[in-house]
């Protein structure tokens, strides 16, 4: 299967595969028999400096994920499995939109840029439209946002108007409690705790899937 995917991507994508690392996940079949693949392609010297700063603390490296599929999976369990609905994920300096249909991805396009970028919203209708276009006879029933800090309340009236009534706005401050004097907030407020949340989500994700 590796091979097989190698080879699609080397057909697919017209980049050279000679200083990356791939990697899959198989999503199951489609309505119409397709098998899904979630592929993952890294520059091989920025995973090595990841592993390198793990190894300074002492720590040996099993599986390096991108930090937003480590986010989806936090926040995998509170999604619909019946419906197709669009997951927005962000942080400070990175949004992307995840389209799921009856549980499995079809759709995934991210933009570096954060929700503080005054362009945030445009990028994103950009996004909804072109999700619309690929899948036109598979409207998103339901967006899930993961909650962008303060920025909301400047975004919500916008953002109700782009995406109407099937909004929902998930708050980890809702999801992550902590003990007793001990926080996040370490002068990087909301962010610092999607961070967390994405952590947590790297570790469901080893428990739940497998990888390859």
């Amino acid at each position: 299967v590796r091979k097989m995917v190698i080879w699609w991507l080397e057909k697919s994508i017209g980049i050279s595969l000679k200083n990356v690392e791939v990697s899959y996940d198989i999503l199951g079949k489609d309505d119409n028999g397709k098998t899904g693949f979630l592929i993952t392609i890294g520059y091989r010297k920025v995973i090595r400096e990841y592993e390198n700063y793990l190894k300074e603390v002492n720590m040996e490296p099993v599986l390096i994920r991108p930090a937003n599929i480590n986010q989806f999976n936090f926040y995998l369990p509170l999604l619909p499995e019946t419906k197709t609905i669009a997951f927005i994920g962000c942080f400070a300096g990175f949004f992307y939109i995840m389209v799921i249909k009856n549980g499995k991805p079809i759709f995934y396009q991210g933009v570096k840029k954060g929700v503080s970028d005054p362009f945030f919203l445009h990028h994103l209708d950009m996004l909804k439209e072109q999700y619309q276009a690929v899948f036109p006879d598979d409207p998103v029933e339901e967006y899930y946002m993961v909650y962008p800090g303060e920025l909301y309340w400047d975004l919500s009236e916008e953002l109700n108007d782009m995406l109407g009534n099937n909004l929902i706005i998930m708050d980890e401050n809702d999801l992550v409690t902590f003990e007793h004097g001990h926080d996040l907030n370490n002068g990087d407020g909301q962010f610092s705790i999607t961070r967390f949340c994405s952590a947590i989500g790297a570790a469901q994700g080893l428990a739940r899937y497998p990888f390859n």
